[in-house]
């Protein structure tokens, strides 16, 4: 969150973060959420940024898609992002969460990043029968290399045993 509002300190229209506390109830249970939001000014590049990607990432009935072009606009620096964001080290195998899309996007999205960055990995359907990426353990290295430079030391831990730090 400190980085998010460092990125658009210029454009935030508040003095601080607000931070909330809900309730979320499920059939089983309450579940306590905690939330961080700050609003950032209306600027027509924002709506150019925001329909884009709406375009892009979000079909007719705003149901999440994989675009087409993927693999123009995706890059080591939004690997590092999704990897921070969304991932998670599951014994030997590094996970990328894709549970929101479909699997011909999930396979869309595996041939970006072997094309693009050569790294080896597999789909998986999780028990709840979302689609998942593993990324395999001979691109441990090389996925390594790739985001290492733009994570964020707070996220060093996901990656602890690979680097040295």
């Amino acid at each position: 969150m400190h980085h998010l509002w460092f990125l658009f300190r210029n454009v935030i229209t508040q003095k601080a973060p607000t931070f909330h506390l809900s309730n979320a109830k499920s059939r089983s249970r309450t579940k306590v959420t905690f939330s961080i939001k700050f609003w950032t000014a209306s600027l027509l590049c924002f709506n150019i940024f925001a329909s884009t990607l709406t375009n892009g990432f979000y079909d007719s009935n705003k149901k999440k898609k994989v675009p087409e072009d993927i693999f123009n606009i995706f890059t080591s620096v939004s690997l590092a992002y999704w990897f921070m964001d969304d991932s998670f080290m599951e014994k030997t195998s590094f996970v990328l969460c894709t549970d929101s899309f479909s699997i011909n996007d999930v396979n869309r999205l595996r041939t970006m990043l072997k094309m693009k960055f050569g790294l080896e990995n597999s789909l998986f359907i999780t028990t709840n029968k979302f689609p998942r990426i593993r990324i395999l353990s001979a691109s441990h290295t090389l996925f390594i290399k790739t985001i290492e430079p733009y994570l964020l030391p707070c996220f060093y831990y996901k990656i602890y045993k690979y680097i040295n730090i």
